[in-house]
């Protein structure tokens, strides 16, 4: 590597948790060639893409709980006419049904 160094610059180095031991003039080289625009747009792209998914999860909660909303209401409905069913069959009415006296004493 013939390359003369014409500035030294402090970098801070974030070890990732997958990769613990880095070669590290590898990633300093790589990093201190790269201009800090191009790293705060990545930075701010990152940002974007982090709060797309966030809100894209969050929507997937809410449409969530309204299917979950949904079934309730159907179930109880669904409840509702079984008793309404019951009550009528025990009543004997519906035209000419049910007990001789048309219900339970």
């Amino acid at each position: 590597m013939g390359q003369r160094v014409t500035k030294v610059c402090t970098i801070n180095i974030q070890v990732h948790p997958q990769n613990p031991a880095p070669t590290g003039r590898f990633n300093i080289l790589i990093l201190a060639m790269r201009p800090l625009l191009v790293l705060e747009e990545e930075e701010e792209e990152e940002e974007k893409e982090e709060e797309e998914e966030e809100r894209r999860k969050e929507e997937r909660e809410e449409e969530e709980e309204e299917k979950e909303e949904e079934e309730e209401e159907e179930r109880r409905r669904r409840r509702r006419r079984r008793r309404r069913r019951r009550r009528r069959k025990r009543r004997g009415g519906g035209g000419g049904g049910g007990g001789e006296e048309g219900g339970r004493e």
